[in-house]
């Protein structure tokens, strides 16, 4: 979703007042998408792709697709399991914000799903996954 697809989403269709009633919904944006990089807070050996001997973080972006002013809160799980929440800023309608999610640990080789969900979301577009594979020594 780009910035122009969000004026479009969660009813808005710009028809006055109506869009002003809702309250504050928000999507991720799957343009990048969620992104899996190696955390250079916890990368002492100065890896450049995902490896079990580094730290990962994510990055992602959250649009204010309601009629409200506010604020949203986004998990990140690690196969299945709760790592770590991060909240956005307090954003006007069709706002976005982009960040990076540091510290979510190091993993072993092999696959692992990396999961991102908002609240409160919209009804879509409210989760992305990305399966990365981790390196090893």
């Amino acid at each position: 979703m780009s910035w122009n697809d969000s004026d479009n989403q969660a009813g808005n269709d710009n028809a006055g007042d109506q869009s002003a009633q809702q309250p504050a919904m928000f999507v991720l944006a799957d343009i990048p998408g969620l992104l899996v990089n190696v955390d250079d807070d916890d990368n002492e050996a100065g890896h450049v792709i995902l490896h079990s001997d580094a730290g990962t973080k994510v990055s992602f972006t959250v649009f204010n697709v309601g009629g409200a002013n506010g604020s949203c809160t986004v998990d990140i799980e690690v196969d299945g399991t709760w790592i770590k929440n991060w909240t956005s800023s307090d954003l006007a309608p069709q706002q976005s914000e982009s960040t990076e999610v540091k510290g979510l640990g190091r993993y072993a080789k092999g696959w692992h799903e990396f999961l991102a969900y908002v609240n409160p979301g919209a009804g879509h577009h409210d989760h992305l996954t990305n399966t990365v594979d981790v390196l090893d020594p």
